[in-house]
């Protein structure tokens, strides 16, 4: 026997209101995470904590790129002015900026772009939640400490950023900073700033 039910107009309204206090309204502010490789092992990245964000800008903010951009920079001011330059105008400058180019560029990419890497991604990943992880397998001491500050807040644990130190490579920090632009939203937050900056 089929048995027809009818829905009040009543009724659909009180499941419609069900429905809505289960949805977040603040989804899109929430703080999101991934699993990310670190050496042979997997450890998770989440939305930057303020301090966190700090120190990171901080440590990125160390790289020289000036040195960098400057002799770039006269590179290809070369025909700024619009005037015609041929192939034998241009060489000689190749040649008289190609070594304070490499130079510079050495400098900034061995000798700070990699350790700026490595300490952002270290700053990143020192959360709580990758000491409990890093303690339940077993690849940090039990009796690793947490380190909290005058306001008994977490601030991290140095056996997770050895950890952290000794096995993350270049090709996986640079993959932690590029998940962490994305998950921390920089590109929408400064488009946000950017307006109030400018007094609109």
């Amino acid at each position: 026997m089929l048995i027809l039910t009818h829905t009040t107009h009543e009724e659909h309204n009180m499941a419609t209101k069900k429905v809505s206090k289960i949805t977040d309204p603040f989804a899109k502010l929430r703080p999101k995470s991934e699993e990310v490789p670190v050496g042979d092992n997997s450890l998770t990245l989440s939305t930057s904590k303020m301090h966190q964000e700090t120190d990171m800008l901080s440590a990125l903010s160390e790289l020289d790129l000036g040195s960098v951009f400057k002799p770039l920079g006269e590179l290809l001011a070369i025909n700024a002015e619009g005037e015609t330059s041929s192939a034998l105008d241009v060489i000689p400058k190749i040649a008289e900026k190609g070594p304070e180019l490499w130079s510079a560029a050495r400098v900034v990419l061995g000798k700070q772009l990699s350790p700026a890497m490595t300490k952002s991604a270290v700053i990143l990943l020192d959360t709580r939640t990758n000491r409990e992880q890093l303690l339940s397998s077993n690849n940090i001491p039990d009796e690793s400490p947490e380190e909290r500050d005058d306001d008994g807040c977490y601030v991290g644990c140095s056996a997770v950023r050895v950890f952290v130190k000794e096995n993350i490579t270049l090709i996986q920090a640079s993959n932690v900073l590029s998940k962490s632009f994305e998950l921390n939203g920089y590109s929408q937050a400064l488009g946000k700033l950017i307006p109030l900056a400018a007094g609109e």
